[in-house]
């Protein structure tokens, strides 16, 4: 039975070590495990190839234990071409490479391209400004003339009823010296007021007599 690894890991290749154990054939002569993570290509080697753990993360008492091998049996954990490059110090200490962000003088060439840069940003930022207000004053037109048509059809909805043009009648009662207002849909009396001074002269009957044309009332 093939042993497995007692925890689980991100990107492992448990599942497809006998594929990469096929890939590599069963005579593989020395196999090294540059990332060894939780070892489980490590753990399913068909057996009979050296073995070298290149991962200095890895506990040596677990890789003990996966290689089912004696303490001390194991190659050192060796160096990953892609691991942080180190040197040794004059005095003997390790030394490590690493890269850090940090404050750096400006040559006068990119002070210039940035203050260029920076004229462009701030072009940019009042011309997207604008373009904003301009939207922002559009909408706000079209949404107030959304809540005028609202109110009015609320409103019509709970009076049911609505405004429409209407063919109206205009009767001047000479004898009362009213003017009376009628509607001719339906034939309801709409107004009624006093006559105005200039109205109260009633038309001599001169031409053809017949029903005048309905005039506009304001």
């Amino acid at each position: 039975m093939t042993p497995r690894a007692p925890f689980p890991w991100f990107g492992g290749k448990r599942r497809v070590a006998d594929v990469v154990w096929r890939a590599f054939g069963a005579d593989v002569p020395n196999y090294v495990e540059p990332f060894a993570g939780s070892l489980a290509v490590l753990l399913g080697r068909p057996g009979g190839a050296g073995l070298v753990i290149g991962e200095d993360n890895v506990h040596r008492d677990y890789c003990q234990f996966c290689a089912g091998v004696k303490p001390g049996a194991l190659v050192a954990p060796q160096e990953s071409s892609m691991a942080k490059k180190k040197t040794t110090g004059s005095n003997g200490h390790r030394v490590e490479r690493i890269v850090r962000t940090l404050r750096c003088d400006l040559t006068p060439d990119e002070v210039s391209e940035r203050g260029d840069r920076a004229a462009h940003l701030l072009a940019k930022r009042d011309e997207k400004d604008a373009d904003r207000k301009a939207a922002q004053s559009q909408m706000g037109a079209q949404i107030k003339e959304l809540e005028s048509e609202l109110r009015r059809v609320s409103t019509e909805v709970r009076d049911r009823a609505a405004f429409r043009p209407v063919e109206c009648e205009v009767r001047f009662d000479y004898a009362r010296g009213r003017v009376i207002t009628v509607r001719l849909d339906t034939g309801a009396q709409i107004d009624e007021r006093p006559m105005e001074s200039h109205e109260r002269q009633a038309p001599l009957p001169i031409g053809d007599e017949g029903e005048t044309e309905p005039q506009p009332v304001h």
